[in-house]
């Protein structure tokens, strides 16, 4: 189930469960600041209803019905609006508080409060039913002594409609705003539901809202051109790390090796050095690629996980220039912070190749497999004087493991290819900066000018008026320009395959 309209149930059953309950709405109705939680997720329900991805059916739209149904229990109107500077986690993480505060607050358990409601009209009609002033007493014992009870509840029948300050409106209420709660009585009511079903949407959710300095109107091109590049920049890197951590080399020196207990095998020296052979068990001479699997990726650093991070940028510029984007303007625009990610794998990817290619790589990696300098403690049982100390050939032996390793047709091949990604990982990092550079940046007095034109647009919206907000804001084009983008660039490649 779309993870929107599984939240979009969830909030329906609680608040339907809640006022379900007698004992509840008397609670409610005793504290009526409780309310303000409740609207906030009806306005919850209200901005998943006019989210197109959430897809809301219009026969399952609960919003408007349940704030009526709240409205006429509570006497009182609150004020809804669509959440849009909300994120999806944002709005369920502010349900997952509401529930776990009216859990505890209602003493109610989680599983009740989340149970499916079906006959959802009948349901509502009970909600609208007001507690009976015995219900007062029973779950509310502070009002037992109190003058004020009569007050409380309605004089006449179980609606508060029904009460004086709902007759003392008088003539005026159809031109009275029905969001005031001075006006409330049943017709104001039906014209603030349908107000409110009416709800302008925010500018950040429509299409065409446009809020940054100028507009490259290539831009979406540039960036797929680019995530093109890089994506297979990224799948040679990919390649490379892994035929650098399973292709061994073929080292076909001679050396002297010790193995301690612990499995560490270390080099002592080369050929010269053989006469060491006699005096240990744990002391074997024989062809290194005999004895040794080396990779590679074990000159690197970076190691085997260097195919990890090699698919980061890939994947970054795909999402960033290729996937297709949920709003238009996101094409014209590159983002900051997928950029800096997208540079940083590049570069840690790309230069971790240098230990392997650059000459001096092969000889530091082999002197970290030989004895230290200083000697290793060995037990005095398995070597003389218990320290082991390197060859006094263990330069030459380096560097003649070095001149094998380097000779071999699957170290030439890689880092050929490594030399060859390293440049082109480095313009592409050029290319990715200066795309950043020339993409349109966001404009704050937009945004601000957006939020004032939104709020004029509900109060007018409130009053049963209409409020065309500033057409400054919104780029009409924007969708055609990037379909005329796609043809032309479509068109372009047709004739030249036909040429």
């Amino acid at each position: 189930m779309n993870s929107k309209i599984n939240l979009y149930k969830l909030i329906s059953n609680v608040l339907l469960n809640i006022f379900l309950k007698d004992e509840n709405k008397v609670i409610f109705l005793k504290n009526k600041d409780y309310f303000k939680d409740v609207e906030q997720q009806i306005n919850i329900l209200l901005t998943l209803e006019k989210d197109k991805e959430a897809n809301i059916k219009e026969e399952d739209k609960v919003a408007a019905k349940i704030a009526q149904s709240l409205a006429e229990l509570l006497n009182q109107q609150g004020v809804y609006e669509v959440l849009s500077n909300k994120s999806f986690d944002n709005l369920d993480s502010l349900y997952v508080d509401f529930l776990n505060k009216y859990a505890k607050n209602l003493e109610e358990e989680k599983d009740n409060l989340t149970k499916s409601v079906d006959n959802i009209s009948e349901k509502l009609e009970f909600i609208e039913k007001y507690p009976a002033k015995e219900l007062f007493e029973k779950y509310d014992s502070s009002l037992k002594e109190k003058k004020d009870l009569e007050n409380i509840t309605p004089e006449a029948g179980n609606s508060p409609l029904n009460n004086k300050g709902a007759q003392s409106t008088g003539n005026n209420n159809n031109q009275a705003n029905p969001f005031d709660p001075k006006n409330f009585n049943m017709g104001n009511m039906n014209k603030m539901m349908d107000n409110l079903a009416h709800m302008p949407v925010h500018p950040k959710l429509d299409p065409t809202f446009f809020p940054y300095k100028g507009k490259v109107k290539k831009m979406p091109l540039y960036k797929k051109y680019l995530a093109f590049a890089i994506m297979l920049i990224s799948l040679g890197l990919t390649i490379f790390w892994l035929l650098a951590s399973f292709l061994t080399l073929t080292i076909d020196t001679e050396v002297v090796f010790y193995t301690f207990a612990d499995g560490k095998t270390y080099l002592i020296g080369g050929a010269e050095s053989s006469f060491l052979t006699q005096l240990s068990k744990n002391i074997k001479f024989g062809r290194f690629s005999d004895n040794f699997s080396y990779t590679l990726a074990a000159v690197s650093n970076l190691g085997t996980l260097g195919w990890v991070i090699a698919l980061v940028p890939g994947v970054i510029l795909y999402l960033e220039g290729v996937k297709k984007k949920r709003f238009v303007r996101d094409h014209y625009i590159f983002k900051g912070s997928n950029v800096i990610i997208a540079i940083f794998a590049i570069l840690y990817s790309s230069f971790s190749i240098l230990p392997i290619v650059l000459p001096n790589g092969l000889i530091n990696s082999f002197s970290k497999v030989f004895v230290p300098d200083s000697g290793l403690n060995a037990s005095a049982s398995e070597f003389i004087g218990g320290l082991i100390l390197p060859g006094l050939d263990k330069a030459d032996t380096i560097s003649s493991m070095s001149d094998s390793a380097s000779s071999s047709s699957v170290y030439q091949a890689i880092t050929g290819v490594g030399y060859a990604l390293l440049v082109l990982s480095i313009l592409s990092v050029v290319a990715c900066g200066v795309l950043w550079f020339i993409s349109p940046k966001l404009d704050r007095n937009k945004l601000i000018k957006a939020e004032e034109e939104y709020r004029k647009a509900v109060t007018a919206a409130m009053n049963g008026q209409k409020y065309e907000m500033d057409a400054s804001l919104f780029d009409k084009n924007l969708l055609k320009d990037l379909n005329d983008l796609n043809n032309n660039n479509k068109d372009k490649n047709n004739q030249k395959n036909s040429d």
